[in-house]
């Protein structure tokens, strides 16, 4: 196989929408940032709650797919994009003090990841219309339910977003593709599909770990059968906070009741 037959979806959509197999179709919303640990036992409460109203706005024929992308910062986009910069009034004396803070978080390892949160929705469908009328039918719960503890809006992501999200996954710490300016157009006149566009120049799977061009991984998966009855929220939230580059997806099947 060819890097570009190994990713696992086979169209593309304007909309975002992408089918993964034959008739079977999803959808990503980016997720805000929120760190239960710091919160009161009753957001605490009040916010799982909400997830699960979350989880089950989905009916029996739809899974869902929580992900979690844990990015090394780069030194450079952290200079561009998470220092503030001087702007040469009286606060300059206040932002140069918190850059250095950020500096020294950075160096001690404690703020050099980027949590990148995501929900991604799949579904059974006839059609890509018949798909898109059921996403559009659960776009206004989802973002008013999570809006309830975000205060923000949740957006579902173009498809030049979302293939933004598969580059950097398939391409680890380059940080060279622009989903938001990605033109779908452009790149069908120049005859090549997105998979082209995404795909590592190479990549080759062995007994106990995966290569991507110079760089290795290993997937772990925990099953419901290696899991305790019951879960507190600190186990997820101290695997998130690891230092490391990986990617924690949290897989839910509907079931019938």
């Amino acid at each position: 196989k060819t890097t570009q037959e190994t990713i696992p979806y086979i169209n593309v959509f304007k909309n975002g929408i992408i089918e993964i197999a034959p008739g079977y179709y999803t959808k990503t919303y980016l997720l805000s940032d929120v760190d239960i640990k710091t919160v009161s036992s009753e957001t605490e409460e009040t916010i799982l709650d909400t997830f699960m109203n979350l989880i089950n706005t989905a009916d029996e024929s739809m899974a869902v797919q929580f992900t979690i992308n844990n990015i090394p910062i780069n030194k450079e986009d952290f200079e561009k994009k998470i220092l503030s910069r001087l702007k040469g009034d009286a606060l300059d004396e206040l932002r140069i003090e918190n850059n250095e803070i950020l500096r020294d978080k950075l160096r001690e390892g404690r703020s050099n990841m980027r949590h990148v949160r995501y929900m991604t929705l799949s579904t059974e469908a006839e059609s890509i219309d018949e798909a898109l009328i059921r996403f559009s039918s659960l776009d206004g719960q989802i973002n008013s339910i999570l809006k309830k503890i975000t205060q923000e809006s949740t957006e579902s992501l173009s498809l030049g977003e979302r293939l933004e999200v598969l580059y950097d996954i398939f391409n680890r710490g380059k940080n060279d593709f622009d989903g938001k300016n990605f033109d779908y157009k452009e790149v069908c006149k120049h005859g090549l599909t997105s998979k082209d566009i995404i795909a590592p120049m190479d990549m080759s799977f062995k007994t106990n770990y995966i290569r991507l061009e110079d760089k290795y991984a290993r997937v772990l998966m925990l099953s419901k059968r290696s899991l305790p009855s019951k879960l507190s929220t600190d186990m997820l939230g101290d695997v998130i906070n690891l230092p490391l580059d990986m990617l924690i997806s949290v897989n839910l099947q509907p079931v019938n009741p």
